[in-house]
């Protein structure tokens, strides 16, 4: 359906958002899909916090994980920010910023435990 947004690297994937709602993560190496997840909304740019987990924040405001180990990928939404949302999400040290429609910045710290926030992918 064609690509909405830029792709985001992270470790041996490459995350694509497509037009309908959809996410893929794909080999860095040579493009072979690995997963597919149909989210029946838009998805903004991902963003990589370090080699085994991206985020991304949907148009209605959704905060999407996905978290890679062991060659296993888990996704879950962890914040319902209850507000549209156009642009992806930003993170500063352990720190992810989400601006909104309105003109507010939306903050969420993950707990430290879940993920290692405190290195960016390059």
């Amino acid at each position: 359906s064609g690509c909405f947004a830029p792709p985001c690297i992270a470790g041996d994937y490459v995350f694509v958002t497509g037009e309908n709602g959809t996410v893929q993560a794909r080999q860095k190496a040579d493009g072979e899909l690995v997963e597919t997840w149909e989210l029946g909304e838009r998805i903004n740019t991902p963003c990589a916090v370090n080699d085994d987990t991206v985020y991304a924040v949907s148009g209605m405001g959704k905060l999407h994980r996905w978290f890679y180990h062991a060659e296993k990928c888990t996704h879950d939404v962890v914040a319902d920010f209850q507000t549209d949302c156009r642009l992806g999400c930003h993170v500063f040290g352990n720190e992810l910023l989400v601006p909104d429609e309105s003109g507010g910045v939306l903050l969420y710290r993950e707990a430290k435990k879940a993920s290692a926030m405190s290195t960016l992918s390059r």
